[in-house]
């Protein structure tokens, strides 16, 4: 994500990238390559996840809220005039190195989004209902999550679910070996 976007998880929290480290100058040559930060969200999978302008996010959370695109809230008119109002809290992180995460914006009641980024201070906006539940917790949870990332979504900025593959621990070394052999001889 870059400057000026927002994260929307469903129609319950917003995260809008206000400020990253400046560019080096190794970077100044080529201007298509803008400052960005990696955000890996740990939530249901069943909440749909946007990436907007932030100067748009307020606009599109208002025209779908209450609507199946969001999810969440549901419900009728007078319900979703109750839904109290987002608030916000800033959040600064330091960054921990290039694939390490610098901390995580926790969701209460909703999940968490781990931050990496690759160098300097990252300026954030996160909001929930009412502000409730959000928390900056350093350090991150799953420091090195962002490697677990799957292949890039084309004309997104989002990437597939790569699922972590678990080793049976009934399995002996040997057949742990075997399985992962003839997996390799299947490929190819």
């Amino acid at each position: 994500m870059h400057s000026e976007e927002s994260l929307l998880i469903a129609g319950v929290a917003q995260i809008d990238v206000i400020s990253l480290p400046v560019k080096s100058t190794s970077e100044k040559d080529y201007p298509e390559r803008r400052p960005s930060i990696l955000m890996t969200v740990f939530a249901s999978e069943q909440l749909p996840i946007f990436i907007r302008k932030t100067s748009e996010s307020n606009a599109f959370r208002e025209k779908y809220l209450g609507s199946s695109l969001l999810v969440v809230p549901a419900g009728n008119a007078e319900r979703i005039a109750r839904f109290p109002d987002l608030k916000s809290s800033e959040m600064v992180l330091e960054s921990c190195g290039s694939w390490k995460g610098c901390g995580d914006v926790v969701l209460s009641s909703l999940g968490w989004v781990c931050v990496t980024s690759r160098r300097g201070e990252v300026r954030l906006q996160a909001y929930t209902p009412e502000g409730r539940g959000l928390f900056l917790r350093t350090p991150a949870l799953l420091p090195y999550c962002a490697q677990l990332r799957g292949s890039r979504i084309g004309g997104t900025a989002a990437y597939k679910v790569k699922r972590p593959v678990l080793p049976d621990p009934d399995a002996s070394r040997k057949q742990r070996k075997r399985k992962t052999s003839s997996k390799r001889r299947a490929k190819f």
